[in-house]
């Protein structure tokens, strides 16, 4: 990482520091709780370049929106990587389904079994835009 400018650096440091973040709550959950969930997901969808400014959402392209969602909860025994686009408008849905909370206006969401038909939309700093029309790079 040295080659990389400090600003760089700084924000490949803090992705590590932030991804091993939720181990620690994890375990003292694990250890002095009978019942806990937990919900977690990254800014990872930020872009870095020699601009001035180097990290950055870049809206044009559809690895500005792909982000980790990491869910968890005590009685989840075995590990299962799902690769789907979810839109973030579920987020209160995936909660509900989650947590058990219920309300009228919002159907619980399971991210590993519900399917979304409508394309995913995000707003790309001018409009919203379906991710599939946004540049693909690997």
């Amino acid at each position: 990482m040295l080659h990389y400018p400090q600003k760089i650096v700084c924000y490949l440091v803090s992705i590590s520091k932030l991804d091993n973040f939720p181990g620690h709550p994890y375990c003292i959950l694990r250890r002095y709780s009978r019942h806990f969930a937990m919900l977690y997901f990254s800014d990872h969808g930020l872009s870095v370049s020699d601009s001035a400014n180097p990290v950055h959402h870049d809206g044009h392209i559809q690895g500005g929106y792909s982000v980790p969602l990491i869910i968890t909860a005590r009685d989840i025994t075995s590990h299962q990587s799902v690769n789907k686009k979810i839109s973030a408008r579920h987020f209160a849905g995936i909660f509900q389904w989650l947590t058990g909370i219920r309300t009228e206006n919002i159907p619980p969401f399971n991210p590993l079994t519900d399917e979304d038909n409508e394309p995913v939309m995000v707003f790309n700093g001018e409009r919203n835009v379906p991710t599939d029309s946004l540049e693909s790079r690997l």
